[in-house]
């Protein structure tokens, strides 16, 4: 069932006009960067994303530009684990796990995960309750059992189901932002 629902919403993200996807991350990217959880964070995790997710550049970009340390995860596939690496440019990166640029850690210091104030999280489809179905590699699964910080999730409208499975070993993120709402889904703010 996962499998169906991750290849039908790759289908609509890829069938996006290009005025489409930027309409909708413009609106995202004011979204996520007027919530007190990016002006309090010092600290962001982010992916670099990759076509057709939605661009988190101009997260990194505007967390660099505000003077927050930002964080990219390397990924070993062997160990089925990722670690975050400080990074201060796109040089400090390299083409790694599945294509996604990664920290070069030659040139990248790692950042311990309770360092970490806002880890965005990336994801295919979610619930109301912040619940996710992911790219299926159980990366951010593993690394979301020991982490304390706070996290959010970019998304579009189309992108929310009201049921979507479900496992035990699934933690919800507990911001969802999308291009026209913020859903809390901790019970915080």
């Amino acid at each position: 069932m996962k499998k169906l629902m991750r290849t039908e919403i790759m289908r609509y993200l890829k069938n996006l006009s290009r005025e489409q996807r930027h309409r909708i991350e413009e609106e995202q990217f004011v979204n996520v960067t007027g919530t007190s959880q990016w002006e309090r964070a010092r600290v962001i995790a982010i992916t670099v994303s990759k076509y057709p997710e939605w661009s988190t550049r101009n997260f990194i970009e505007k967390g660099w530009e505000e003077g927050k340390k930002v964080a990219v995860p390397k990924v070993s596939p062997t160990l089925k684990s990722m670690e975050f690496y400080l990074v201060h440019t796109y040089e400090q990166m390299k083409e790694g796990y599945s294509g996604i640029l990664e920290p070069d850690p030659e040139f990248c210091s790692i950042i311990h995960k309770k360092d970490i104030d806002l880890l965005f999280v990336p994801g295919l489809l979610f619930n109301y309750d912040g619940y996710r179905i992911g790219f299926g590699g159980g990366f951010y699964d593993r690394y979301l059992e020991t982490f304390s910080g706070k996290t959010l999730s970019v998304t579009s409208e189309n992108q929310l189901q009201d049921f979507i499975p479900v496992e035990d070993h699934d933690i919800p993120v507990q911001l969802i932002v999308t291009e026209s709402r913020l859903i809390n889904t901790s019970g915080e703010e």
